[in-house]
């Protein structure tokens, strides 16, 4: 160390400033290095992401998972939710008369093309429509897994998203996304997906109680 010490002191000013400058270059350029290889990573692996979900049938063109009972209960949140499929003509409501009250939901011809009465259930066999994800905006990793966040939009809808109304899917509407994706036989799959925008409509109709 004493000799490096002496060497460093009788080292000419430009060397010692040529030296320092080596070191600074080279190690911003390792920074720089690891920088793009972590963004080249990044960007390859969104891209697979992207794709493996785009891949995927049950994202892809999802089912319109609405089930109720035929017969609820008379309120006029009820009778507001129901409304849209019947401006729509998908089914039509009447009232029942008696000790208690309920609305009673009958399936047009129109309507038997995406709903079943099935017992006194309504149940959808209509898938939404299609959809595509444009880009995915994060990715954090989790062991095997990977959790994104992705926007998408709709390139098309079925007739049956009508009884959805406002809240309904819209048509080429950048929406978001969560998902879950798992590396298995050499190739990332989708495990969970969540999209607030179709979620939360359908869910809706899970309130929609059975008239006593």
């Amino acid at each position: 160390m004493a000799i490096k010490s002496r060497l460093v002191d009788f080292m000419p000013a430009t060397s010692l400033f040529r030296l320092k400058t080596f070191w600074w270059m080279a190690g911003a350029g390792c920074l720089l290095a690891v920088a793009a290889g972590w963004w080249m990573w990044l960007s390859v692996g969104k891209s697979k992401a992207r794709d493996a979900l785009n891949a995927q049938s049950g994202f892809r063109e999802p089912v319109l998972e609405i089930n109720f009972p035929r017969r609820v209960e008379d309120t006029a949140e009820n009778d507001r939710l129901l409304e849209a499929g019947v401006k729509s003509g998908i089914w039509r409501t009447q009232r029942g008369s008696g000790a208690n009250h309920f609305i009673e939901v009958r399936l047009t011809n129109q309507g038997r093309m995406f709903f079943s009465e099935i017992g006194n259930d309504i149940v959808s066999t209509a898938r939404v429509g299609k959809r595509m994800v444009k880009e995915v905006t994060t990715m954090k990793r989790r062991g095997t897994s990977r959790e994104i966040e992705f926007v998408y939009n709709w390139e098309e809808l079925g007739e049956a998203v009508a009884v959805l109304g406002d809240d309904g899917p819209e048509m080429q509407k950048d929406n978001k996304g969560e998902a879950i994706l798992l590396y298995e036989n050499n190739q990332w799959r989708a495990i969970h997906w969540g999209t607030t925008e179709l979620d939360e409509s359908v869910a809706r109709f899970r309130k929609l109680k059975a008239a006593e």
